[in-house]
């Protein structure tokens, strides 16, 4: 819509001048922004062009676009400052069940569900006082069959020689879209739930078997063969219940029902506790395990369970996929924050997997020859429980030369 131009049952309402041309600046509003229908202003008048040639330049274009109001599927409607419906195009009369002579000169609220008007008031409040359009408000619209029908609205001023003359919406009919949501969300919850009723029915029998495999290769009166078999049995049983584990805490995230104590936490201490666990499995890979420490750090408030198992994963990763070198743990304070670095020596990652690797389910080494199993979760679970913590973690890495983690904590 452009400042002088306005639908045949806008027109005898408020007359314009023909004589003055508008420049860019006038420009209020596209008649479509929902379809993506761009609307350019009017040329710069030339100098040379007769009075009336320009008139009926005007003519030409105010009909073109009456034309674009009329047939597009979005619905169109003009609303005066009292929020009066002074024009419809065909498609907001079949969105509503109404005809045009129904509609016009009616208060376009009394076709709004009681939840949607206080919004649609703000909204228009706010297109007058700011003087800007505002994209896709959603509201609710009652049709001629008191059905809720769901729609998106785009709101622009409409003015006349600066002064605010209504406003211009575009509504589009997002009934579809809104079913395939709740769909989406239901099929969401019912995956969730499924997957906690399966991770937890897969625990229950998973512990005693893992505790009695630990009885059978602690008793002496055990064969040798017998308690290699179960460690065997033993070493999958674990492999079993983190994987149940780790099932039922993406449940939990996804669910937004995991539990965080959130407490004060000292950095120092906790980094130092997972170094001395972790040192037994660096040293096995004949690894050295390097820590950067400072003497004092400032406290940050979390859960202490929680950040725990995400820096452990961290190191179980980076000693699973580092042969030689060393596994190192930084610290260090950045403005506001803390910036925890685990670092190793290892195989590196991808460039295209670093985009990837903290997504559900994906695994970076996907090799038919590869030696090191997962689950694809672990990292997953580390970004949402930082995240959860207002933090950040990312990876920077490099192929054959090593990998770095890096989580950034909030301090106090």
């Amino acid at each position: 819509m452009i400042k002088g131009q306005y639908p045949e049952e806008i027109k005898g309402k408020h007359q314009f001048n023909k004589d003055k041309q508008p420049d860019d600046d006038t420009v209020l509003v596209s008649l479509a922004p929902c379809s993506n229908t761009i609307i350019s202003p009017l040329p710069e008048p030339e100098s040379n062009i007769p009075r009336s040639a320009k008139g009926s330049n005007e003519d030409n274009l105010e009909e073109q676009y009456r034309i674009l109001a009329e047939t597009l599927a979005d619905g169109v409607l003009t609303i005066d400052p009292l929020g009066k419906i002074t024009y419809v195009n065909p498609s907001f009369e079949q969105l509503t069940g109404r005809t045009k002579e129904e509609i016009v000169n009616s208060l376009f609220r009394e076709y709004l569900t009681d939840d949607s008007v206080y919004l649609f008031q703000q909204t228009t409040i706010d297109v007058r006082t700011r003087n800007k359009i505002i994209k896709n408000v959603e509201l609710e619209i009652l049709n001629a069959k008191d059905t809720v029908v769901p729609i998106e609205v785009n709101f622009a001023p409409l003015k006349q020689d600066d002064i605010f003359r209504g406003v211009v919406c575009t509504i589009r009919d997002i009934s579809d879209h809104k079913h395939i949501e709740g769909e989406l969300k239901k099929s969401e919850k019912l995956k969730t739930e499924f997957m906690n009723i399966a991770a937890h029915e897969l625990k229950s029998p998973v512990t005693p078997i893992k505790g009695y495999l630990d009885l059978i290769i602690h008793d002496e009166a055990t064969s040798e063969q017998v308690k290699k078999w179960a460690k065997i049995s033993l070493r999958n049983a674990e492999r079993l219940l983190l994987l149940v584990n780790d099932i039922l805490d993406v449940a939990r995230l996804d669910s937004d029902t995991m539990r965080f104590d959130i407490e004060k936490v000292d950095p120092m201490e906790l980094l130092t506790e997972i170094a001395e666990d972790m040192r037994p499995a660096v040293e096995d890979k004949h690894l050295e395990l390097c820590l950067d420490l400072p003497q004092e750090l400032p406290p940050i408030m979390g859960d202490r369970h929680r950040l725990s198992q995400v820096l452990k994963n961290l190191m179980v990763n980076a000693i699973k996929f580092t042969d030689e070198g060393h596994i190192a743990i930084k610290v260090r304070e950045d403005g506001k924050y803390l910036l925890i670095e685990v670092e190793d020596t290892g195989i590196g990652i991808s460039t295209n997997d670093q985009q990837k690797i903290f997504t559900k389910f994906y695994q970076a080494y996907t090799a038919d020859d590869r030696r090191h199993e997962g689950t694809g979760l672990g990292l997953f679970i580390c970004k949402q429980i930082i995240e959860k913590h207002n933090g950040k973690i990312w990876v920077k890495s490099t192929l054959r030369k090593g990998s770095t983690f890096s989580l950034e904590l909030p301090h106090l």
